[in-house]
């Protein structure tokens, strides 16, 4: 996977050295995933978890190819925390909490169309990732368990181009494919383990997101 990850991001630079067209996107928005095991394992320390939006962060290149067509690639990072003031008969502490971190590498071509100064995409990701569990409680042994994974991510998006720099809007379902299980856990107040198994698949969810473009969306008119 991680040779995976190194190769994705290589061709990625490769793109942006030999087309002399392209730009760059920042966004940030909500992906809405189950993390049933995080939620869950969350309650059984006494907290209250009422929802599960998971912040998401895009950093995504791209080189125009041609009139209809965007080569690029996608480094993305969602982050997932439920805390709160734990029940004291569960376990001991001011605060607690379980979460994760989400990184991903993708490939990402876009079929785009221009609509006088909006321009709108259609795109697929193809990549890997990498799941991050931390809990929050008095034991280190239960921070840092790595899930790698595959994925494939399409996505629509439209830009509203002011020049040089464009505000973009965007929604789409990140698909975990493969990957083994983990767990999130604890020692409650008994010195009992509590546990909870998941795997990637359990992280997929609908996604928006908006933020702002910069460069060519398209191809230039010669």
């Amino acid at each position: 996977m991680e040779r995976t990850l190194l190769v994705l991001f290589l061709i990625c630079c490769l793109f942006s050295l030999v087309f002399a067209e392209g730009g760059a996107e920042i966004s940030a928005g909500y992906q809405f995933s189950n993390a049933t095991a995080a939620k869950n394992t969350a309650e059984d320390m006494g907290l209250d978890v009422t929802s599960t939006p998971e912040l998401m962060l895009d950093i995504h290149g791209w080189a125009v190819y041609n009139k209809m067509l965007r080569l690029g690639g996608l480094v993305s990072g969602g982050y997932f925390d439920a805390k709160g003031e734990p029940s004291q008969s569960v376990i001991e502490g001011d605060e607690s909490g379980v979460g994760f971190g989400d990184a991903r590498f993708a490939f990402l071509p876009e079929i785009y169309f221009q609509f006088g100064p909006i321009n709108t995409a259609l795109g697929l990701a193809v990549g890997g990732g990498a799941i991050i569990t931390f809990v929050n409680d008095d034991n280190g042994d239960n921070d840092g368990e790595i899930s790698w994974y595959g994925f494939m991510r399409p996505q629509v998006t439209a830009a509203y181009l002011l020049g040089p720099i464009g505000i973009q809007l965007g929604m789409g379902f990140h698909w975990p494919l493969g990957g083994g299980e983990n767990l999130f856990w604890f020692n409650n107040a008994d010195d009992e383990r509590i546990e909870h198994v998941f795997k990637p698949s359990e992280m997929a969810g609908f996604f928006v997101k908006g933020g702002i473009v910069f460069g060519d969306l398209k191809k230039k008119d010669n």
